[in-house]
């Protein structure tokens, strides 16, 4: 006699069948049940945030089978970028180098027909590694008002920022006023010299010459204070 045993493929493991037919006995294994081909991917990470001065990012990519198993049977894989604009995309091993500010999603699909797709990946400018001075060179006379001093950076990549860090400012040479925690440059003391801003990652920029010139004049006197003549003396010379 023949018989059939439908046997439901839905756990992963091993497993043997026995079979008895009367005094009759017979062993059919080990059948091994494995994962079956992908049909959901994931992709890791699923989103983030970089800088361009960050390293090169790799994505990963993991797939269940219909039953939701884990599978490596992934099928072949084309990688790129879905959305946006954001950096070099290396498709063949899913290497993201962030080198350009933007954003935007990258995806992944199987010789299998399924796909998956990130969140948001989003590329900003890296920490100030340049610094620059406004103004570059100044000139001021002893009384005219404090002039406020700004500082602009630069990442490695030449992209303007805005992460500074700290800032530290200083007179660099001569001995041309002061200037406060802020950068506010005051014309107290004329003369001809350069400030200097440190920055707590590491950048640091001197500028230009400010040059102070004398204030303009507040009170004035005559010399000589007296003076007594006559009919016919020399004309007399006053200055102030």
């Amino acid at each position: 006699p023949s018989s059939h045993l439908r046997l439901p493929l839905n756990q992963l493991g091993e497993l043997g069948v026995t079979a008895d037919y009367r005094d009759l006995s017979a062993q059919l294994g080990p059948i091994t049940v494995v994962a079956g081909h992908a049909r959901d991917l994931t992709i890791q990470p699923s989103t983030a945030t970089l800088r361009t001065s960050d390293p090169k990012l790799v994505f990963e990519v993991t797939g269940v089978d219909a039953l939701g198993n884990a599978t490596t049977d992934l099928g072949p894989l084309t990688w790129q970028i879905e959305v946006g604009s954001f950096g070099d995309f290396d498709t063949q091993s899913a290497t993201l180098t962030p080198r350009q500010v933007g954003e935007g999603r990258i995806s992944v699909t199987s010789g299998y027909g399924s796909k998956a797709v990130t969140g948001l990946i989003s590329v900003s400018t890296g920490v100030a590694t340049e610094l620059s001075i406004e103004p570059a060179t100044l000139g001021l006379r002893a009384d005219d008002p404090p002039v406020q001093l700004t500082v602009t950076g630069r990442d490695a990549l030449g992209h303007t920022t805005s992460e500074l860090g700290e800032l530290t400012w200083s007179i660099a040479s001569g001995s041309i006023s002061a200037i406060d925690a802020d950068g506010l440059f005051e014309p107290v003391r004329t003369g001809v010299g350069t400030v200097a801003v440190m920055s707590s990652l590491g950048a640091r920029a001197q500028s230009g010459n400010f040059e102070v010139r004398p204030g303009r004049a507040s009170s004035f006197s005559f010399a000589p204070t007296t003076w007594t003549g006559t009919v016919g003396d020399a004309p007399a010379t006053f200055t102030s």
